[in-house]
This record gives C-alpha cells, structure tokens and sequence, in this order.
C-alpha cells in the first residue's frame, strides 16, 4: 500500500513538473517581397523575377500540423491556421522543452480535412473563400492579383494551388532550423520567390489541380525561413 502511494504522489509530482515546464511561444508569420513586409493595401506594384510587373490583391495560405521540433519532449501540434496577408497573423505554440532545434508544419491540409467536405469552423468556414466547392475541397495556397503580363480579362493572374490526391498533391512539408528558442519567433515568407518556376505571360490562371499546380507547390519550401532578429 505504502508503495502505492509513492507512485501515485512520484507521478503526480512528474505531471506538475511537465505542466509547470510547459511555455507558450508566440509565432508570427511576416510575408515579404524582397525583404520586405506586404501590405496589400498599398497596391505596390512588383516585378518578379521574370521582369513581370504585377500586384496582389489577395493572399491566403492554410498552414496546419503546426510543432516544435524539441529534444527529449514530444509538442501537441496547432492543427490548422490560415494565413492572410490582410491581417496581422500570428498564433501560440506550446513547447515542453528549450532544446527546440527546429519548427515543422504543413502548407496546406491533409486529406482528413479534405475529405470531410465544407466545414464552418473557424478557419475552415466558407466565408474565408478557400473552399472550391466545385471541386469538393479546400484551396492550400491562393494569390489573387493584377498584371500588365496577363492575358486573361482585365489583366487578372490567379493562382489556386489545390489538390490531395495522388499524383498530384499539393500539400508539402516545411520544416526549418531554430538557433535558439525565443518569446517571438517570426516566420518570414518570401512570396517574390513564388514565381521562380512559373511565368505571368505563360499561365496568368491556375485554378484546378493538376501538372502546374504541383509544380508551383514544389517550390513551396524556398519560400519560407526564420527571420532571426537581435
């Protein structure tokens, strides 16, 4: 009985210790073209990396799956955040542990998403206008905008890069080094590094699963880094 005891009081002490070690660790992410921040607003006109002058009207991504990578801790993850370069996006990840040498998530939604169809939980919610529900599901990545390059009507460009079936899922895995864990950590993502395998002129318009939209996706991972900040 005795020995009981001692267990139950030796695992109750660890489970204090556990929740007491756990910090809450704010996580921004801070869109940018060449190095600086986007304001969608301002209606800046840009020009890519294939001389293409153009501007963004509109841009959301999905990020889920969202973990410290720690040693000698396993982190919960934040299931799914959408990103929109409208506001100012920013979430709390938990971390049981300071030998956090990294931070892994997803850029879009995996297929337990969306395979359940429309959904009206916060992120998730059709009034966010990333669902395709011609296609029955959610659009991973979407950037809206105008160019002088474009031929479709009234110069539009839009990209909607979706898709989760084989061969051509779109969801893609990002997972980047962390020096040290700090209060702030700013995610910074280089959206002037989107059009480094596809052309303005050549596809103004990508709005359905397929070849270009995987390939787009591909590229998913140079665009995004820890902006470290002293």
């Amino acid at each position: 009985m005795k020995c009981n005891k001692l267990l139950i009081l030796a695992v109750f002490i660890c489970t204090c210790f556990i929740c007491s070690a756990q910090k809450k660790y704010w996580v921004h992410v801070q869109n940018t073209i060449d190095g600086k921040k986007i304001n969608i607003e301002d209606g800046i006109t840009y020009t890519n990396a294939n001389s293409e002058k153009y501007t963004i009207t509109k841009l959301k991504y999905y990020i889920s799956d969202i973990r410290f990578i720690c040693k000698g801790a396993i982190n919960k993850s934040l299931k799914y955040y959408l990103v929109d370069a409208e506001k100012k996006d920013s979430f709390q990840l938990n971390a049981q542990s300071t030998l956090c040498i990294g931070i892994a998530f997803t850029i879009g939604l995996d297929s337990s998403i969306q395979t359940k169809g429309l959904q009206y939980d916060g992120a998730l919610h059709p009034l966010n206008d990333m669902y395709w529900a011609w296609n029955s599901g959610y659009v991973n990545f979407k950037l809206n905008g105008i160019s002088t390059q474009s031929t479709s009507i009234n110069n539009k460009i839009e990209y909607h890069i979706g898709g989760f079936k084989d061969p051509f899922k779109t969801q893609r895995l990002i997972q980047l080094p962390l020096k040290n864990l700090k209060n702030k950590i700013i995610i910074e993502v280089a959206i002037d590094k989107f059009w480094s395998n596809i052309k303005i002129a050549e596809n103004p318009i990508i709005t359905s699963p397929g070849a270009l939209a995987k390939k787009i996706a591909d590229h998913f991972e140079n665009m995004f880094s820890i902006k470290n900040e002293d």
